[in-house]
Formats: C-alpha cells, structure tokens, sequence
C-alpha cells in the first residue's frame, strides 16, 4: 500500500513537470511570434513604397513568393549618361605696371621745393630746475678756456645770508582756577592733606603745594601749585589737623617746564580730580563757575606756549 502511494506521487509529480514544461514552451514560442510579427512590421514601415506597375504586370507582394524576388525587365530602365560639363577659362588681363613719370625739369628761374616740416609734438622744454644727465654739460670743452691774456668770468659772490633771528620768547602768561566747598561752609585739613596726596601734589618752597608731573612727564622744576585763597595763604603741615578754609586757588605759569598744551592737559586734570575729592566747585574765578568756554580760552593761551618742532 505504501509502495503504491509513492508511485502515485511520482507519477503525479512528473505529469506536473511535463506541464509545466509545455506551458512554458508555447509561452516561449508565442513571445517569440509576437517579436517576428512586430519586426516584420517595423521593416515593413521602412520599406520603399512600390512603383505603380502596368497592367499585365506581376505583383510583388509578400504573397507571391519567388515573384517579389524576380527584377523586372531591362527594357523598363533608362540608362542616362551624364557628360561633364566643360569649363571654360577665360584668359585675365595681364596687369603691368607703367613707369613713374619723370620729373619735369625745373626752370632755371624756380624757386627750390622745400621740404615740409614733419607735423609732430614739439619737444619738451626742460625746466631750470630739473637736474641734466647730458654728457655736454659734464664739463666744458676746451676751446671754452679762456687764452692767456684774457680775464676769465668769475662767478659773482653772493652775500652770505644773514644768521636767522629767533622770534622773542612769549610773554609769560598765569592761569588760575578756584575751589569753592560745595556743601560744607569750609574745607577741613585732613580730608584736603589726603586728597593732595592721592593726586601727587608735594608741600615744597613758599609754604604751598606743588606738582612736578607724572611718569615720563616729570620734571625736576613745579609745573603748577595750589596756596591758599585767603590770607595768610600758605600751608602749616603741622597744624593741618585744625586747618580750616573757604577756598583754595591752583596756578600755572607760562612758560612751563613742559610743552604748553601738556601742562595744561594736567594741570586741568588735577583740578578736576582735586574738586570731585574735596567735593568742591570748580570755578574760572570767584563765584563764577568754570565753564567750556573758559577751558578752550585757557588752551588757546597754553598753545601759545608749545614748543617747536624739532
């Protein structure tokens, strides 16, 4: 029974096969025909047109078979003969040239023909004070010297100029400024002792404070001092602890130590620091609060003292 059931099995499994192979043989062979038909087709639209035949004549279709392949008579052609065309060189005329006419003889009469000047730019005049490389004015020639017996031409001597007088010095000129207590009746001595100190003014000769620059613009001479404004207007550092007064006054002297402008430029700077420690009024004089006006007034006259460029 089981050898039965494998035989049935493979009996099924070959009829399967051959099936399969014959499905797939006609699918082969109708791709196949369909290619043909569809290159028949396009070589057909590519194809000549046929000539129109005469009555009695064969058809040549694909039909007919041996009949398409057969040429039709030789007494349908016509044999033409083409000739070449001849071409005819007509001879060209022979150019020569003919002699220049001779010039006519003048007469003895006749002025001379003169040559025109050649139209160009004219040339460049040298200026006075451009410097000459020509080798003719290296030196002058010999037959230039004076002969023996003749006064050569001296150059003339021109008068030595005058030494240069040096403009006299500027009149020396004072700016002053004023510190006034803004809040308090009075500035005390120990808070003005530590705010000369911060902005580098030193007690020195005539009982005031004086400032001798800073860094590279140090001097050895007071570029401007602060005294007192009211009597006696000096300083005692001793008694600065009980030190009472209602206004101080710094000025600067011109000619300074330094440039103008520069001296100035601190001079102001210190006011400026001075007044915001002691907070006090900056004034151009008294009871008169410095203004910009007044600040460019007072650089005009420190530029009067600038030094000249060296």
């Amino acid at each position: 029974m089981e050898s039965t059931s494998w035989s049935l099995r493979i009996a099924l499994l070959v009829i399967g096969l051959v099936v399969v192979g014959a499905i797939y043989l006609w699918a082969m062979w109708r791709r196949r025909r369909e290619t043909n038909r569809r290159y028949n087709r396009k070589m057909r639209g590519l194809r000549t047109p046929p000539l129109p035949r005469e009555r009695g004549e064969p058809r040549f279709d694909e039909d007919l078979g041996d009949e398409q392949m057969r040429p039709p008579p030789e007494d349908d052609y016509e044999i033409v003969v083409l000739k070449p065309r001849e071409r005819v060189v007509e001879e060209l005329p022979i150019v020569t040239r003919e002699p220049d006419p001779a010039p006519e003889a003048l007469a003895p009469d006749a002025a001379p023909i003169v040559s025109e000047k050649p139209v160009g730019r004219a040339p460049r005049r040298r200026c006075t004070n451009q410097l000459s490389l020509g080798f003719e004015d290296a030196a002058p020639s010999l037959s230039t010297r004076p002969q023996r017996g003749e006064r050569a031409d001296r150059p003339e001597r021109r008068p030595s100029p005058r030494a240069a007088v040096p403009p006299p010095p500027p009149e020396p000129d004072v700016l002053a400024l004023f510190l006034r207590p803004n809040r308090s009746p009075a500035l005390l001595g120990p808070a003005l002792l530590k705010a000369l100190n911060a902005v580098g003014m030193r007690f020195g000769d005539m009982d005031i404070y004086h400032h001798f620059g800073a860094g590279d613009l140090r001097t050895e001479q007071p570029l401007f001092s602060l005294a007192n404004m009211f009597e006696p207007g000096h300083f005692e550092p001793a008694a600065m602890g009980d030190f009472r007064t209602a206004g101080l006054a710094m000025f600067i002297q011109f000619p300074a130590p330094l440039d103008g402008p520069v001296a100035f430029e601190l001079f102001l700077n210190t006011a400026q620091r001075l007044a915001e420690a002691l907070d006090a009024d900056l004034q151009s004089e008294p009871n008169k609060p410095l203004d910009s006006a007044t600040i460019e007034n007072m650089r005009i006259v420190a530029a009067r003292h600038s030094a000249p460029p060296r």
